[in-house]
């Protein structure tokens, strides 16, 4: 009698138990999903895209050449704000350095993008820095992070996309260069961005 008491209490510990170990066990979420490609990203949801246009062609948050003409740092576009530990600077990227001629944003080693609240995703373009490489941080709205190593394309344009089923909260510039011989440590000069496109949910 003793014993089927024993194996009674047993088999309830194991049920009460096992709604605990089926949370541990069980599919953890997804991280942050890396795309190097715009199909790849697979937009389902409205996307809005943040460019650089409306803002003068040589521009900077601490101007340091008279008659300059200044923009603010942070810097706020369509909800997404940009911010440089130094300065934000803005400039005119010609073809064939930028395949499509444009406005750029640069963004110096330490700088942020936030992104608003309510997104799935983003995609960043990146022109004009040559085959320099860099890093990326990204954080999605629950904390998870992932570090992106990769190299700028000379002449032409690198897309990289990030997705979280919470959404994305930051992107930060971890580290630009280093690019021996000329500049053997990072920093070696800023991440430039000719746009930035986020989808909504």
């Amino acid at each position: 009698m003793r014993r089927f008491t024993l194996f009674v209490l047993a088999c309830l510990v194991s049920v009460f138990a096992w709604p605990k170990v089926g949370s541990v066990a069980g599919p953890r979420p997804e991280g942050i999903e890396v795309v190097r490609d715009e199909a790849s990203f697979g937009a389902k949801g409205e996307l809005t895209t943040v460019d650089f246009e409306n803002l003068p062609a040589d521009a900077s948050s601490c101007p340091v050449i008279p008659l300059q003409e200044r923009i603010d740092n942070p810097l706020v576009q369509d909800g997404v704000v940009f911010n440089d530990p130094y300065c934000l600077t803005t400039g005119y990227c010609s073809s064939p350095t930028c395949p499509t001629a444009n406005i750029v944003l640069s963004l110096n080693q330490g700088a942020t993008i936030t992104l608003p609240s309510r997104n799935r995703g983003v995609l960043v373009q990146i022109e004009g820095i040559g085959d320099v490489p860099f890093v990326l941080e990204v954080e999605d709205r629950v904390g998870r992070t992932v570090s992106v190593e990769e190299t700028g394309i000379l002449f032409g344009t690198l897309v990289l996309g990030f997705r979280s089923a919470p959404g994305i909260a930051q992107i930060r510039v971890a580290r630009v260069g280093p690019t021996p011989p000329d500049c053997p440590v990072a920093p070696c000069g800023p991440l430039v961005l000719s746009r930035l496109s986020f989808e909504s949910r």
